[in-house]
């Protein structure tokens, strides 16, 4: 029997205006997930654990704390959408933000990391569209999909098996303090 896996990150969702303007893009390819229909359209910001089991709760109450303490010093920041990216087995819109550049590495310094190949220098920001084998573009009438504040992050579980189906584990808003 194969075991689920689960994965936690922390990672910001994308307004409905910016998804709507994505969902334009056309796809061709074996398409085996399209995020843009699920309710869950985010881009990852720090990618924490990945395994067979949900962590003990007091490991994630610790994320929390390490988390908060990075949090409470980081104020709402813009991001760009723009263009689209084939990447290994996914199509991806890059997101733009040198504050999120610079956040992502604060909380690289303090909290675990599954992908660690990409993450700190190597983190490259981005809104997956589609998932599968041959994925191209047939059709795209825009190249940039919109701006947005990110003034909330959220710690969320994957359960890979079903990936429509995320739990949040705690929301981080981002609005008091200063950016260090």
């Amino acid at each position: 029997m194969k075991k689920i896996s689960y994965a936690i990150t922390l990672n910001f969702f994308v307004p409905d205006e910016v998804v709507e303007r994505l969902k334009e893009v056309q796809v061709s390819g074996l398409v085996s997930f399209d995020w843009r229909k699920s309710d869950f359209v985010h881009c990852t910001v720090k990618a924490i654990y990945y395994g067979t089991e949900i962590p003990d709760p007091k490991v994630i109450e610790n994320w929390v704390k390490e988390s908060k303490a990075i949090f409470s010093h980081q104020k709402p920041f813009d991001v760009a959408v723009k263009g689209i990216t084939h990447w290994q087995t996914a199509l991806v819109s890059n997101v733009e933000s040198n504050e999120l550049l610079k956040f992502h590495r604060r909380l690289f310094k303090v909290l675990p990391s599954f992908q660690p190949q990409f993450e700190d220098e190597k983190y490259w920001p981005h809104i997956s569209i589609a998932i599968g084998e041959e994925l191209k573009v047939t059709k795209s009438k825009l190249e940039k999909f919109g701006k947005f504040k990110v003034d909330e992050i959220q710690l969320m579980l994957w359960g890979m098996r079903n990936p429509k189906q995320p739990k949040v584990l705690h929301e981080f808003k981002l609005k008091q303090g200063r950016n260090l």
